[in-house]
């Protein structure tokens, strides 16, 4: 669950900080005040997008920092942050984003730098936001069938796997089947450019080991003379007569050497003048060899010249390496192998689509099936908590409607139909349902999914918008049914629903030395009272307000 929330410089959010508890807490303020930018700030913790002009005014950068702790889900989060190096310690999730003026992100988890990535990862562990984004979709006849298969997740689960595989490899063959198929002609030039390509390649006759010392052998017959020359010097240097480096260190060995009978310095002294004499006796020695091997075969070099310029024609075209161009001839080699289909292989690949998509045709009617009468179990579902929400006239159907091809989903078309009163024919709910009749709707939904949530905490974003009264009263019942199982956030503008949270805190704003700024507190149960009547009543509290308040809360006799 959320256990804590800090939020710094954040849009008008000088600082607050707030602990959370299980249950449910509502979070309650005039509109304006601030309420849904907290539900902003901790989204950017989940992997929203984050904007530089989301970081207050004159402020250098935007900090929110979250603490979770984890009560489900301990093993799949687990797995998820060793993939990423990042240590879980008491069960304890601490994520942190800061944003800067100048559009600098950093998100660090458990202290541990990271990425968007991860933090989408984690988000559905963690909490799941509920708002007037789950009524667009409620309302987008598209995401019905979606809602359906996640009710009905683990009896689908087996047969949609098996869907899914089918259908991608008749995707993958049906492409195949019209790239070989289609445009010949251009096929035809591609083919004639691919074997051009590996020809050349393949005329130089590349051998990496040996091809890649080539250049460093050309430049040393390149520059032969010099070479020669300046080996012909060093032999004059070591061997010259009397004043050769060959002679003069014989001599300064011997003087050492003679000087070891007075004492350990000269000892050591001469050992140092022999190693260098023996050092300088092994240069010699290498240098005659060198000489004796070094010579210049004009026919090697021209060799060597062109199969350099060869080389360097190739990298320049395919390279820049030679790793390269092998690199570039292998998959030239592979695109032209795929190009390359007889008819008989054509009319394998078309037998082997036929072949899949008799499975696809299987498993999608089994997903049919299993829709068909998981849908039932939902109507029954959805009509029960509706009646609960005082829609107990309400009929709910889910109707299945073909569609002409297959797609990732299988050949079902859901849409969701409502008759909110006796008498009425049901009609789509995208296009009959009110506001407050869509939120008991998506209320009702999320009381059934809930039971098999993966989150730990829910946060209803004013989701009771349209209602009052004893359906308000109805829909604060059924969040906290909720809270029974997981943690529930509430931002509500209802006297009813926050009568019902088990916590409430209070967002307002002010204003000080002409900045706004938004504040918090957590609120007892005397500031409770005032606040309900303020949300009855207004800001002029009356005495039957605060009547009102206590009773909703339960105070009175």
């Amino acid at each position: 669950m959320l256990s804590q929330l800090d939020i710094k410089n954040f849009a008008i959010i000088e600082e607050i900080q707030m602990t959370f508890n299980n249950k449910m807490s509502t979070l309650i303020g005039e509109t304006g005040a601030g309420k849904s930018i907290i539900i902003d700030a901790l989204s950017l913790l989940l992997g929203q997008r984050a904007s530089s002009e989301m970081v207050r005014s004159q402020a250098s950068e935007a900090v929110i920092t979250g603490l979770f702790e984890l009560d489900r889900n301990h093993d799949k989060i687990q797995h998820l942050l060793d993939n990423y190096n990042i240590e879980l310690d008491d069960s304890q999730l601490v994520i942190q984003r800061r944003l800067s003026q100048k559009g600098r992100n950093i998100i660090r988890v458990n202290g541990e730098l990271t990425t968007v990535s991860l933090l989408k990862q984690l988000s559905p562990f963690l909490v799941n936001i509920h708002g007037q984004h789950d009524q667009q979709i409620l309302m987008n006849q598209m995401a019905h069938l979606s809602l359906l298969d996640d009710y009905a997740k683990e009896k689908l689960n087996k047969v949609k796997k098996n869907y899914t595989e089918a259908f991608e490899t008749y995707q993958n063959l049906s492409r195949k089947l019209e790239k070989i198929t289609d445009n010949a002609q251009q096929v035809a030039q591609q083919v004639d450019i691919l074997n051009f390509q590996i020809n050349e390649i393949d005329e130089v006759e590349i051998n990496f080991e040996t091809d890649q010392k080539l250049e460093e052998e050309l430049e040393r017959l390149s520059n032969f003379q010099s070479i020669s020359d300046k080996i012909y010097q060093l032999l004059a240097y070591f061997e010259s007569d009397d004043q050769g480096l060959a002679s003069m260190m014989n001599a300064v060995k011997a003087e050492s050497d003679n000087l070891t009978v007075y004492g350990t310095e000269f000892k050591n002294l001469a050992q140092t003048v022999n190693d260098a004499y023996y050092s300088i006796d092994d240069a010699n020695h290498q240098l005659h060899t060198i000489s004796d091997n070094f010579d210049f075969d004009e026919d090697h070099y021209q060799y060597i010249s062109d199969r350099v310029t060869q080389l360097v024609t190739l990298q320049k075209k395919y390279g820049p390496t030679l790793k390269d161009v092998l690199s570039f001839r292998d998959s030239a080699q592979k695109q032209l192998d795929e190009l390359f289909f007889s008819q008989d292989d054509i009319e394998a690949i078309k037998q082997q689509r036929e072949s899949v998509l008799r499975d696809v045709k299987k498993y999608a009617a089994q997903l049919t099936d299993i829709r068909s009468k998981q849908a039932k179990l939902l109507e029954q579902e959805v009509k029960q908590q509706l009646k609960d929400l005082y829609m107990d006239k309400a009929q709910f159907e889910i109707r299945f409607r073909l569609n002409k091809e297959f797609d990732k989903n299988g050949q079902d078309n859901a849409m969701f139909y409502i008759s909110s009163n006796t008498g009425e024919n049901l009609q789509p709910l995208h296009k009959v349902a009110s506001g407050g009749e869509q939120s008991r709707v998506i209320l009702a939904l999320k009381t059934i999914f809930s039971r098999a949530d993966q989150v730990s905490t829910v946060i209803f974003d004013e989701i009771d918008t349209g209602v009052s009264g004893r359906v308000a009263t109805a829909i604060g019942q059924k969040m906290r049914q909720i809270a029974q199982n997981q943690q529930v956030l509430v931002i509500t503008h209802s006297p009813q629903i926050a009568s019902l949270s088990d916590y409430r805190y209070l967002i307002e704003k002010q204003v000080l030395d002409n900045r706004t700024k938004t504040v918090i507190n957590k609120l007892n149960l005397d500031d409770s009272i005032e606040a309900i009547a303020k949300m009855i009543a207004g800001d002029s509290v009356t005495n039957p307000a605060l009547e009102n308040a206590k009773e909703l809360l339960g105070l009175t006799q």
